[in-house]
């Protein structure tokens, strides 16, 4: 007899799946009721970010600057003053002849077809004529228009590679205070969203404008001059739906930088996910990026689509208006006729003149309603180039920076994240040429922002910093940072040849200043036993190579650079032994002569050095030589002795 089985316990429910629609649906109500409420843009939530982030893209309101970064835009376009000037000139050709024809027409029809004391081989001559002259205008404006959409092409190609040029050079040389708080994601969207979005921008606020214009005045000033009862039949039908489409630009603008707000805010997520995407996957959580990724995108698309409604419902009016004109001008004109107040000619023209002056006032309109994407896209971009670089920080009378670095001095030097949160206090410090310095204490303590405040990443809030017996701020940072060379715990290698990354420290070195630089770093041996040698490719960040090998090129490049400076920062604390001595070795070797910041935990790093600096909360407790802070018995001592404990117990 078999004894029944237990069931098997019942599986926890499993919480549903959201629905990539459902997040999406409350990402566009959350854009619905901020488009809706006059919360300016730059307070706005970028949407698709975590709950509660706080949203530092846009520091400054861009609706208090619309017209500085209009002017700014102008100002950029300056170069290009003499090309735009030839653009309008070849438009208003073109506008000219075109609004000939139907004059010409309405002549022909009066003066010719209706002249009853012509002959008929006289009316077929002068009407094949007439009809020559007007294909010729026809051709030759079509040729000349040809000309000058090419012309703006190239203007807009020429113009935006200049932007794009200058709006990634000073990225790069914003503070990088500023840089933290612009996600990668954000600056890669305004670098090709932005910039993209602003190509058609010089025909939409010039050439097209300008050409509805001189089209309305030509045609509504012959229109007047033929018959002014006539024209202002067209102008009833036009003023008031012109003004009702001119109701929708307003939204349209603030539309359009929400939009983009929210697309910095995606492409950022975007960004960071594939550049943790070991993380992502160690924790199983590609499905839940991904859901959150299409949620993002998918409420782009319906704000997108909500701008096309706005815009479309213009183009409802407008679709029915100018055939309804046409019906207007032929009723009207028509009881004109009868009682010799006007010609058939007149209608004739009236009707050719009526998508003239009727498509010109919608063209203004549609106009102004697709610029608000530009206009939004034009405050993102001047907003950022308005912003002061680090360089604009020196002082009119900075000087270069001395070739040999002989002390540097911390003189009560404070520093300041933000306003409730001091990270150093009145730190003082005098380091000799030549001296490494090893900076300790737990984390948080302030060492990483002492050698950022060293290298003049930051300013200090209070005190100052002297190379030489001078204020750091005194020299132009440009020749200032050439001092420098960093080696961190975290490697940036970039996609490309070994030779490439080894170079990055000198631009202009040899292929034997290169190897020499490999060598001092006791990288040569492995790189001559890869497939291509130096021109190996190693991938994004060095993908291809081990964590020792990386930091090796690191440090091939930071001796390339041969600074007077040096910063290492956990160089060699997530290696290997057999790495880390070929690395010590090297930056033995390295340091030499050199004044260097040691940032470290392992004992035997720190012991070696010149002067220790034990940092708590941003504060020196004790500084001296290895020797002097144990004989202290302070908190050094006691750093040392749990460091040894725990080696013990290992």
């Amino acid at each position: 007899m078999t004894t029944p089985t237990e069931p098997p316990p019942a599986e926890p429910p499993q919480p549903a799946q959201p629905r990539i629609w459902l997040s999406s649906r409350r990402l566009y109500q959350e854009f619905r009721s901020q488009f809706k409420s006059s919360m300016p843009v730059d307070k706005l939530d970028g949407g698709g970010g975590s709950e509660g982030e706080e949203e530092e893209d846009d520091d400054k309101k861009p609706s208090q600057n619309r017209g500085q970064n209009f002017r700014d835009y102008l100002k950029f376009q300056r170069p290009m003053l003499w090309k735009i000037l030839w653009i309008l000139l070849l438009a208003t050709v073109a506008v000219a002849m075109e609004m000939v024809i139907p004059w010409c027409t309405g002549r022909v029809v009066d003066r010719v077809l209706q002249n009853t004391d012509m002959a008929a081989h006289e009316k077929a001559r002068l009407i094949s004529l007439s009809c020559l002259g007007l294909l010729t205008l026809a051709f030759l404006s079509s040729v000349i228009n040809s000309v000058r959409d090419w012309m703006t092409q190239r203007a807009n190609a020429v113009g935006m590679s200049r932007l794009k040029r200058r709006l990634y050079g000073h990225l790069l040389r914003l503070p990088l205070a500023r840089i933290h708080r612009i996600k990668t994601g954000r600056i890669v969207s305004r670098l090709t969203g932005d910039v993209d979005s602003i190509k058609g921008f010089l025909q939409m606020a010039f050439i097209s404008p300008l050409m509805s214009i001189e089209k309305l005045l030509i045609a509504l000033g012959i229109v007047f001059s033929v018959n002014w009862r006539l024209a202002l039949v067209l102008l009833a039908t036009m003023v008031p739906v012109a003004l009702l489409s001119m109701v929708w630009v307003k939204p349209l603008r603030r539309l359009w930088q929400i939009f983009y707000k929210r697309k910095g805010t995606v492409d950022a997520r975007l960004t960071e996910t594939f550049s943790g995407l070991r993380v992502v996957r160690s924790f199983h959580q590609e499905k839940s990026e991904a859901r959150r990724q299409q949620a993002g995108n998918h409420s782009l698309i319906r704000i997108e689509l909500q701008g096309a409604l706005l815009s479309a419902t213009t183009h409802v009016p407008w679709a029915f208006l100018i055939p309804a004109a046409g019906v207007a001008i032929l009723w009207y004109g028509g009881y004109m006729t009868l009682d010799g107040r006007a010609t058939i000619g007149d209608i004739f023209m009236f009707i050719g003149y009526t998508q003239s002056i009727l498509w010109p006032v919608y063209n203004l309109v549609q106009t102004f309603s697709e610029l608000q994407r530009s206009l939004a896209a034009v405050d993102r971009v001047f907003e950022i180039l308005r912003e002061p670089t680090e360089v604009a920080s020196d002082p009119p009378d900075a000087i270069d920076a001395p070739a040999v670095v002989k002390d540097v001095s911390f003189e009560f030097v404070d520093f300041n994240y933000s306003a409730d949160k001091q990270i150093i206090h009145n730190f003082s410090l005098h380091i000799p040429h030549g001296a490494t310095v090893a900076l300790v204490g737990p984390s948080g303590a302030g060492k990483s922002t002492l050698t950022d405040l060293v290298s003049r990443f930051y300013t200090p809030t209070c005190g100052r910093i002297l190379l030489n017996g001078t204020d750091t701020l005194h020299y132009r940072l440009s020749s200032y940072r050439r001092l420098f060379a960093m080696v961190q715990q975290e490697v940036f290698l970039f996609d490309g040849s070994i030779a490439d990354n080894i170079a990055f420290g000198d631009k202009g070195a040899t292929r034997a200043q290169i190897i020499e630089a490999a060598r001092s770093a006791n990288a040569h041996n492995f790189i001559i036993e890869l497939s291509q040698g130096y021109d190996t490719m190693i991938g994004e960040r060095g993908a291809k190579l081990s964590g020792g090998q990386r930091q090796r090129l690191s440090i091939a490049r930071a001796i390339l650079a041969n600074p007077q400076i040096l910063i290492l920062d956990e160089a060699t604390s997530a290696l290997d032994s057999e790495s880390e001595k070929l690395i010590q070795e090297a930056l033995d070797r390295f340091q030499k002569n050199r004044t260097t910041f040691v940032i470290a935990h392992r004992l035997s790093t720190i012991a070696k050095a010149d002067i220790i600096v034990v940092l708590e909360k941003g504060r020196l407790v004790e500084s001296g030589s290895h020797a002097e802070l144990m004989a202290k018995g302070g908190r050094y001592l006691e750093m040392v002795s749990k460091q040894r404990d725990a080696f013990n117990v290992e």
